[in-house]
C-alpha cells in the first residue's frame, strides 16, 4: 500500500505574452473569476504574478501559468477553465503549446523494488491505459539531489502527448510523481486546445487508474 498526496495542479501555456495585461481586475472582470482569498499582485515590466491562499497566476514574455495547491477534481477543472478563459480573451496572442500537470508525493513505498522491472511496468501501464499511437521515449538522468529514474513519453494522438516521470527524493526516500498532458503545434491548430477540456474527465479517470496500477498493484505482486 502507498500514500499519495497532491502537491499541485497547473495549467501552462507557452507562447508570446505581455505581462502588463495581467492584473487582479482583469482576472475578476474579464475572466469572470472569483478569488477564494485576498489576492496579492506583483507587477513588473517583465514578470507579473498574482497569488492568493490557494493559487498563483504567473505571466512572463514566454509563459502563462495558473498553479493550484491542495486541489481536488473540481478545483483543478476551475483552474483549467480560468487558464482557457484568459487565452480566449487574448485570442490573437501567439501560442505554441499548452499542458496540464499533476504532481504528487508518494510515501510508504518500498524503495528496494525500484528497479528496471518497475520502469518496464510503468511503460506497460502507459501502453495499456492510453493506447498511444507512439512510444516516444524512456529516459534516465541525474540532477543535484534528485534522481530522475525514468520518464515515459507517449503520443496519444498527433497533437496530444502524455508524459510521466518518477523522481526519488534522496533526502526522505519519497517518490515525486509528475503526470503531464501536453498539446503541441498549437500555432497550426489553436482549436485543439479545447480537447483538454472535452477530455478532462477522461484524463482524471485514466490518471487515477494509472496511479493505482503503477504503485498499488505493483507492490502487491
Amino acid at each position: 500500500m502507498f500514500n499519495l498526496s497532491s502537491n499541485f495542479f497547473s495549467a501552462v501555456c507557452v507562447g508570446n505574452f505581455n505581462p502588463g495585461i495581467l492584473s487582479i481586475d482583469f482576472i475578476k472582470e474579464k475572466c469572470n473569476y472569483t478569488f477564494e482569498g485576498h489576492p496579492i499582485e506583483e507587477p513588473s515590466p517583465v514578470v507579473t504574478k498574482i497569488t492568493d491562499d490557494k493559487m498563483s497566476i504567473f505571466v512572463d514574455f514566454s509563459k502563462f501559468q495558473v498553479l493550484r495547491n491542495e486541489y481536488d477534481t473540481n478545483s483543478a477543472k476551475k483552474t483549467l477553465e480560468l487558464a482557457l478563459n484568459y487565452l480566449k480573451i487574448l485570442e490573437y496572442t501567439p501560442i505554441r503549446a499548452f499542458g496540464v500537470n499533476f504532481q504528487y508525493t508518494v510515501s510508504s513505498f518500498i524503495q528496494e523494488i525500484i528497479d528496471d522491472n518497475f520502469y518496464n511496468h510503468i511503460k506497460n501501464v502507459g501502453l495499456k491505459f492510453y493506447s498511444p499511437i507512439e512510444l516516444i521515449a524512456t529516459k534516465v538522468y541525474t540532477k543535484d539531489s534528485m534522481k530522475k529514474l525514468r520518464g515515459l513519453d507517449l503520443r496519444l494522438e498527433n497533437y496530444l502527448d502524455f508524459r510521466c516521470n518518477v523522481n526519488l527524493n534522496n533526502l526522505d526516500s519519497n517518490l515525486i510523481l509528475n503526470i503531464n498532458i501536453e498539446l503541441n503545434n498549437l500555432e497550426k491548430q489553436r482549436s485543439n486546445i479545447d480537447n483538454i477540456v472535452n477530455k478532462f474527465d477522461d484524463v482524471i479517470s485514466i490518471r487515477d487508474k494509472f496511479i493505482t496500477e503503477i504503485f498499488d498493484n505493483y507492490v502487491q505482486k
